[in-house]
This record gives C-alpha cells, structure tokens and sequence, in this order.
C-alpha cells in the first residue's frame, strides 16, 4: 500500500501533459535562465525537446498568471469582450496547493452535448457539477476563489526567462527507461477496470457506477442472509 501511494505521488508530481501539467518555479537561482534550462535543471528535459516541440505544432510551456484567477459568481464561458472568454479552459489546483500539478477543465468548445447546459452558468456552477462529487460545498467554495485559474494561451517559448517568483507549467514531461521500447508518461483512467466506460460522460460514468455497486451490495447481502439462514436451520439425522 505505502509502495503504491508512493508511486502516485511521485508520478502526480514529476509526469506532465496538456490536461495535467508540472510546476515550474522560478527562484533566485533559475530567475534570467532560459525555461528550456530550467525545465533541464529541475525535470532532466532533454536539451532541445521544448523546441521540437514548437516545431510539431505542440505548445509545451505556459504562465500561471495571478490575474487569471477567476471570480465563483462570474460567468464561466461569457462572450467575447468580458473578463472570461467564451470557450476558456480552467487550471484547478484540486490539491488546495499552488505547488501541486493542476487539472486542466475543459473549455465550453469542447463540452460536445453539455455544452448547452454551462453556456450560462457561472464559475461556481460550471466547477460544482465537474468536481461536485469528490469535494463538499466548503472545499467547493475554497477551491472557486482561491485555486481556479483561466487558462493565458499567450505564447511563452522555451528561450524567455522567468523572474523570481513566477510559476510556468510544463505540459510535456515524461520520464523515458529504454530508449525507443519504454516510457513513463502520465495516464488516468476516470472509468472502470481496464478503462471500462473511460469515454463516456462524468454524469453517466456516475449513475453508472453507482446503480452497478447498489446492485452488487444488494446480492451480496441477499446471499449473506440466505447463507445465514441455511446455517441457522435445524438438521435432522438420518434414521
């Protein structure tokens, strides 16, 4: 059990991608360095992997900004002109702790169906029916004001320098074992075993799940009580 928590500890902290990025931070020591150094320095980024990357068509660093964090009763996809703009993504902080990698939510572009129900809803909304059911209302509302934070798409290239202070996120950050055969890279499975349901929406995973463990709890205890009963019955020896 400690082996495994251990595991996914370091992998939350050390493996990057798009939808759950690594914290650059930049101090006294890494302020005026290159990011692509300072992301060699404190992860072992390969020399030139940010770059490629650019190349590819794939954006590998952002700003965490202060001023992108968001209001809970602001709108969470309002139109153009406005503070949040429509089809922004949001960084989470699902851990209370801006030195903690985030989770990326999704923008209103890429809600598909749903995307209809949160056009009009604000930030506290749009958060509450995405992490509702793994935070109650309090953590809800701490995580609203003080660790949600709209997505800045400006550029940032791996040739800026950060000043003391500042936080980028690294969305590209695995770790290679054999080259060209084996490589960690970051994964979750929001469905079931095997990634049973991984594709479908978080509504219906929960329903879903939820009916299919009411279900298995109820034969389990109608089993239990039938086995009971079948000790409890008296038994009769053959004359």
């Amino acid at each position: 059990m400690g082996a495994d928590q251990g595991s996914k500890w370091w992998v939350d902290r050390n493996l990057g991608t798009e939808e759950h990025p690594v914290i650059l931070e930049i101090n006294s020591d890494s302020e005026g360095k290159p990011l692509s150094q300072v992301a060699t320095e404190q992860f072992g980024v390969p020399e030139g992997r940010l770059e490629a990357l650019i190349e590819q068509g794939y954006r590998p660093l952002m700003r965490l900004d202060p001023e992108t964090r968001v209001r809970p009763d602001e709108p969470a996809f309002a139109p153009a002109g406005t503070s949040i703009r429509r089809g922004i993504s949001y960084w989470v902080f699902d851990k209370q702790r801006l030195d903690v990698p985030p989770r990326r939510l999704p923008g209103a572009n890429e809600l598909g169906a749903d995307s209809v129900e949160f056009l009009e809803s604000t930030v506290r909304a749009y958060l509450g029916d995405k992490l509702g059911p793994v935070f109650s209302e309090a953590e809800l509302d701490t995580l609203v004001e003080r660790f949600t934070f709209a997505v800045d798409y400006t550029r940032v290239l791996p040739s800026d320098s950060g000043a003391a202070g500042e936080t980028y996120l690294l969305l590209d950050r695995a770790l290679t074992l054999i080259p060209g055969f084996a490589q960690l890279r970051y994964a979750e499975n929001p469905g079931a075993a095997w990634g049973l349901l991984s594709t479908a929406s978080a509504p219906f995973r929960r329903r879903f799940f939820l009916t299919v463990s009411t279900l298995a709890l109820a034969v389990v205890l109608a089993l239990y009580h039938r086995l009971r009963g079948e000790q409890r019955a008296p038994k009769f020896a053959a004359a």
